[in-house]
């Protein structure tokens, strides 16, 4: 029988580097599914545009006259447009499932779905520029509305309203498989060169960059820095003359740097947004053979793949001098596993 369509409204661009989206959205289209991937919807304009990215998996690119995500009552609007052009160019009818990803969309629940699953990937509301109350009304919908939700943090869990905790369940990050299960060259302490140190992602507002600049200063480490950042400390950060800057690359650029380093970085201030963080850097840098080291906030408290929480430099020469230690074993999960879980409770929903 065919598989049914999923309508996968994204919070992150699919051609941009694969995490838990693309990747979820990938491998249903391997089971499968007719995913149609929307991407995160542009404003000033009006372009509708289907790409078929591969077997069974096209992407929707929509910019519209306004997106409006902190004005709920707008919002409204933009859902309706896209509900508009999504029945237009589809079929929708009792077989498709509704997979949200991107809060401020919530408001196509109201439409009728087989079923809605609510990925909840992050503490939303809590970003910068986003008006707490406008998401927060978004998940409440979503939250009454989704007939599954999954979360990747446990914290995730816990914010989600007593009656509806029955049908939510946890769903943790992982790593890509395009990502070799192989060791790094490794830095023993003594050894002729420093220690590798790799940072990679959005150096924004939750990233510590005084504390990637602590680590900088050490004459035991050499730092590398991948991506994209703002601000003075990250400004500063990146003009060091012993910090290696690559800027922006691609997904194998930025896997054949994970190779040529030792350690991975997971720099998240102590913020309300990092309260539910589970690093999927982590997953690719223990992947990649890295140890991880990660500054101490509660988020990733207890994280099984980091190998050190460093708040000091006296911590941070522990860490270094921990480098003649053998590593431990550690068992990565992959993204196929965590998709496993959901499609086992989909399919439970579907047989009742």
């Amino acid at each position: 029988m065919k598989k049914q369509q999923i309508f996968f409204l994204a919070p992150a661009n699919y051609r941009s580097l694969s995490q838990r989206h693309q990747a979820f959205a990938n491998l249903l289209a391997l089971a499968g599914y007719r995913v149609i991937y929307v991407n995160p919807i542009a404003s000033n304009g009006f372009v509708v545009n289907f790409h078929k990215e591969k077997a069974n998996l096209t992407v929707l690119d929509l910019r519209l006259p306004f997106r409006a995500a902190n004005f709920p009552w707008l919002q409204r609007v933009v859902a309706q447009i896209c509900w508009k052009i999504l029945k237009r160019k589809f079929k929708i009818g009792w077989r498709q499932i509704l997979w949200v990803a991107d809060p401020a969309m919530a408001m196509l629940v109201l439409h009728q779905w087989n079923m809605v699953v609510y990925d909840r990937c992050d503490l939303h509301g809590f970003f910068p520029g986003q008006k707490k109350s406008a998401w927060k009304s978004y998940e409440q919908l979503l939250f009454h509305k989704a007939d599954l939700i999954f979360a990747s943090h446990q914290a995730l869990l816990d914010g989600i309203p007593p009656e509806c905790s029955g049908k939510a369940h946890l769903v943790g990050n992982a790593c890509n498989a395009e990502i070799d299960c192989r060791k790094s060259s490794g830095c023993l302490a003594g050894a002729n060169r420093p220690i590798k140190a790799v940072s990679a992602g959005a150096h924004f507002e939750w990233v510590d960059c005084l504390w990637l600049k602590m680590l900088a200063k050490n004459p035991a480490i050499e730092l590398h820095i991948a991506g994209v950042g703002r601000g003075k400390d990250f400004e500063a950060l990146v003009g060091m003359p012993q910090v290696h800057f690559h800027g922006k690359l691609s997904q194998q650029q930025l896997f054949d740097l994970y190779y040529r380093c030792d350690v991975g970085l997971i720099p998240f201030k102590e913020l309300e947004l990092t309260v539910a963080v589970d690093p999927i850097k982590a997953y690719e840098f223990a992947a990649a053979g890295l140890r991880v080291w990660s500054t101490p906030v509660p988020g990733i408290s207890g994280h099984e793949l980091v190998d050190f929480r460093l708040e000091s430099e006296a911590d941070a020469n522990a860490a270094i001098e921990s480098f003649s230690l053998p590593a431990d074993d550690r068992r990565v999960a992959r993204w196929p596993e965590r998709l496993q879980t959901i499609l086992d409770r989909m399919g439970r929903l579907q047989s009742d």
